[in-house]
């Protein structure tokens, strides 16, 4: 089922290790382009009860 809900209201998950990217950042910037171009193709996934996001945390950072 998808269901459509406001980037800003996810949480990002405290267990990620990833590192927060800036706008600036090569990778922030790649990101960017690739949803300025091709669209967001591949849904965010997140848990409904907690409203943490588990999949694609780069993606979320750079959409909101």
């Amino acid at each position: 089922m998808v269901q459509e809900i406001k980037v800003t209201e996810l949480n990002a998950a405290p267990y990620n290790p990833r590192v927060t990217l800036e706008p600036g950042m090569p990778e922030w910037e790649k990101i960017k382009h690739s949803i300025e171009e091709f669209g967001n193709v591949e849904p965010i996934v997140w848990n409904k009860l907690s409203l943490i996001h588990i999949s694609e945390p780069t993606r979320r950072v750079v959409i909101s």
